[in-house]
């Protein structure tokens, strides 16, 4: 009959619905749904069920007290700036005018660093600034009310401009009580701010990382970090901030358990950032992004107009190689250093600029390569992946040579892309290199290599020492080289 025949036909569909569900949810177990919250597809970021490509800001925020509160304000940093006194109000209207600014840019996320990653230590001690001095404070009971409540002005200023957040905390990778519970705490408050894109757990181990550690350690690290935040924040993704291809020696990105990772490219080389890109577009799996890269521009040693061909030529090779989205170091000019340091800023320290919002202005001028973000487009590649001429050598160095070759020892097949990393007799300098599709490397110096750190993604390491009086070398292409041979590396062998 025709009813019973509808309700049938109803139920099936029905049911193939629910099971459609299902199976979406079992497929990607990690996923919130949740209206306004970030997620990933894939390698792609979603916002409502629609693409997300993190266009990102680096932006410093410090911790002010005063009047029995605490407030945030942007970091301090500007050369007329160290003479000014904040009062809660000034700072956030200070606040919410670079904000603005950064979206008025183009840019649809911060990464904020300097507010939630302090060492926690000696019964939950913070340093912050208070009128220019350091100043201790105990993260507990009122007093950490107080600064939940200037993180969550933070926040809601982030919200009403619509800008998302990487929020760059510090997981301790050794047991730290102390830092696990100011951690969980920060997570747990901030688990529904709709603001927040992603924590971000440590920054660079390559240099912030002291002990030497076994990948297979660095891989229960990280995947206890995963259900450390999952526990307390399921809404929000993971992330870690890496230096670039020299990582893969310990905190090998490929066995990193994080939604995405963020790669921190910087030209000391010639052709370097470049390079490192290639390398991640071609051998890294995961969803990654350029979570800091930047040049130095004055405009006086170094013209604006530099500055803004290297944003456009690595956002392009960015969006070339795979990148799920790009961030740039950082919004304004610092105090710090030296020049590599001070002058990376997108705005500078000189006169004031108005925002969209004519109530809002900032201090300082825009440079040029501001501007090129907000037009960019993230969909249009522009040309292939494809490794630079001296991907094998950065700085073309050519007094002495190591070679040898990657295969793996099970399968005793080469290995391509993997990395060595040789130094002189004192570990002072030092070269890197890449295996081939048939797994040979030649590493150079200006300096005999004595020592070398030789792996790949999910490989073993191998390290080597070099006696250039014990071993006959040969002579290529007018250089002395020193022959190691094949190097074996075994696939890890990976804990549940």
């Amino acid at each position: 009959m025709y009813y019973p025949t509808m309700v049938r036909k109803l139920a099936i569909y029905n049911l193939f619905i629910c099971l459609s569900i299902l199976c979406f949810a079992s497929c990607h177990p990690d996923i919130p749904h949740k209206p306004g919250f970030v997620y990933m597809d894939g390698k792609t970021f979603k916002l409502d069920r629609k693409d997300f490509y993190p266009m990102i800001l680096n932006y410093g925020i410090e911790l002010m007290a005063g009047n029995n509160s605490l407030w945030v304000r942007p970091s301090n940093t500007g050369l007329d700036e160290k003479k000014l006194k904040y009062t809660k109000e000034s700072a956030l209207l200070k606040l919410r005018a670079d904000l603005q600014m950064i979206k008025d840019l183009g840019f649809n996320a911060v990464r904020l660093y300097g507010i939630t990653e302090y060492k926690v230590k000696d019964n939950a001690i913070i340093k912050f600034a208070d009128a220019g001095k350091d100043t201790t404070l105990v993260l507990a009971g009122e007093v950490l009310e107080k600064y939940y409540q200037a993180l969550g002005d933070l926040f809601k200023a982030l919200d009403e401009v619509g800008l998302k957040a990487i929020v760059l905390t510090k997981k301790e990778p050794d047991k730290n009580e102390l830092c696990d519970t100011y951690v969980s705490k920060l997570l747990q408050r901030f688990k529904e701010e709709k603001a927040i894109l992603a924590w971000d757990f440590f920054n660079e181990p390559l240099y912030f990382d002291g002990p030497e550690r076994k990948k297979e350690d660095v891989y229960t690290i990280v995947k206890n970090w995963k259900k450390f935040a999952r526990i307390y924040d399921p809404n929000h993704l993971l992330t870690l901030g890496l230096t670039g291809t020299r990582e893969m020696f310990e905190w090998d990105p490929n066995i990193l358990d994080v939604d995405f990772l963020s790669i921190h490219p910087y030209e000391f080389h010639k052709g370097e950032v470049e390079n490192e890109i290639y390398w991640y577009g071609k051998y890294v799996k995961k969803p990654w992004i350029i979570g800091e890269t930047g040049f130095s521009a004055d405009n006086d040693s170094i013209s604006y107009d530099v500055q803004k061909a290297y944003a456009l030529k690595f956002l392009h090779r960015a969006v070339n190689c795979g990148a799920s989205g790009f961030s740039w170091w950082q919004y304004k000019d610092v105090l710090w250093y030296e020049f590599q340091s001070n002058f990376l800023g997108l705005v500078n320290n000189k006169a004031t600029t108005p925002t969209s919002n004519k109530d809002l202005v900032i201090t300082g001028t825009v440079k040029p390569a501001g501007y090129v973000f907000k037009d960019f487009d993230t969909k249009q590649k522009t040309e292939e992946c494809t490794c630079r001429d001296n991907y094998y050598n950065y700085d073309g160095l050519n007094q002495y040579a190591v070679k040898g070759k990657l295969v793996n020892a099970k399968t005793g097949q080469a290995i391509e892309g993997g990395g060595v990393v040789a130094w002189d007799q004192y570990f002072g300098k030092s070269n890197i290199t890449f295996s081939k599709a048939d797994g040979t490397f030649t590493i150079y110096g200006n300096y005999k290599l004595y020592h070398s750190i030789t792996s790949a993604t999910e490989m073993t390491c191998v390290r080597q020492e070099y006696d250039w009086d014990k071993v006959p070398l040969t002579t290529e292409n007018g250089i002395p080289t020193y022959n190691v041979g094949t190097i074996k590396l075994f696939p890890l062998q990976l804990p549940n």
